[in-house]
């Protein structure tokens, strides 16, 4: 690497996200959970594909660096990576990091997604720094290399937390499904009253006479109650 003069390789994505307070709990290899929503780099993901490619280094002209969230890809001599570093010439390729490592961790407001594998016998890791910017999609470079570390800034707003939209209840699914059935059966006995039956009036009411007598009923099954089963509920 460089020549043969460096050993390992260092790049570790770092993501600083200023809205993140606490821990983001890890809910994927490229998702977390905020006190203040969801931050899910999914959509800048390529399937097979590094989304960014060619990132060039300002001191480091003979090598370019590729990196993938979310999903493996394949360059060259790097297999089923998240970042890859490859020279100019086509010969060199080392592995920064796989997708199955991916580890987030939290320190003050600075989020860090950490990457690491072995390529030919060395540990590597990487690090990148993710800014949240609300009117970006998406924009990557790096910083000056520092002996073996290797740190990019990605900005895009897929870095800042999205709020966790609240889903129906079991209990609100239950109450839409009694309601929906109890229009269908309004609405289906009233068709069928006046139209097979002929029905008019308070007639078209589907089981109108069951209905009428349920005031009664649930009077006198409240007295019942009230009674303890005695008879007659009047002398209780």
């Amino acid at each position: 690497m460089f020549g043969g003069d460096l050993l390992a390789v260092a790049v570790h994505v770092m993501m600083l996200v200023s809205q993140v307070r606490g821990d983001c709990r890890q809910t994927g290899v490229c998702s977390c959970e905020t006190d203040e929503g969801v931050i899910d780099l999914s959509p800048l993901a390529l399937d097979g594909d590094a989304m960014f490619k060619d990132i060039t280094n300002p001191n480091v002209y003979a090598w370019k660096f590729s990196y993938n969230p979310c999903m493996p890809y394949t360059f060259g001599k790097c297999s089923n990576v998240a970042a890859c570093e490859y020279s100019n010439d086509g010969f060199g390729f080392y592995s920064l990091g796989t997708q199955d490592s991916a580890t987030f961790s939290t320190e003050a407001s600075e989020l860090h997604l950490t990457y690491s594998a072995t390529d030919q016998g060395l540990l590597r890791t990487t690090q990148v720094t993710l800014v949240c910017d609300h009117s970006q999609e998406k924009s990557i470079e790096m910083k000056p290399v520092q002996s073996s570390l290797f740190e990019f800034t990605l900005t895009s707003r897929y870095c800042c937390p999205q709020p966790i939209s609240a889903g129906l209840s079991g209990g609100s699914v239950v109450l839409i499904v009694l309601v929906a059935m109890l229009l269908v059966y309004i609405v289906g006995g009233v068709v069928f009253q006046v139209g097979v039956r002929k029905a008019s009036g308070k007639e078209i009411i589907p089981n109108y006479t069951w209905w009428s007598s349920l005031p009664a009923l649930i009077k006198d099954g409240m007295k019942f109650t009230v009674s303890c089963g005695r008879w007659p509920y009047s002398k209780v």
